[in-house]
């Protein structure tokens, strides 16, 4: 939905929803961080993981600036 701009309305269409869901297929895990107190010193929020996620097409592009990154608390 972020690449494609899909509204979330709109997921309930059939072939939309599998259009979403191709290209979902598509994103990549570039880096994951996790909360590790203990070892690093690191700790975000309540045990916080820090995931950047990049298209496979800007992966190629080198396009690093339409990076997304998403905060999840555990």
């Amino acid at each position: 939905m972020a690449y494609g701009q899909y509204p979330r309305d709109d997921s309930y269409n059939s072939e939309l929803r599998e259009r979403m869901v191709n290209s979902a297929l598509k994103w990549r895990l570039l880096l994951q961080i996790d909360s590790e107190e203990k070892k690093t010193g690191i700790m975000w929020g309540d045990v916080v993981r820090i995931y950047f996620w990049i298209h496979e097409d800007d992966l190629q592009a080198l396009r690093f600036d339409r990076v997304i990154c998403e905060m999840q608390c555990g």
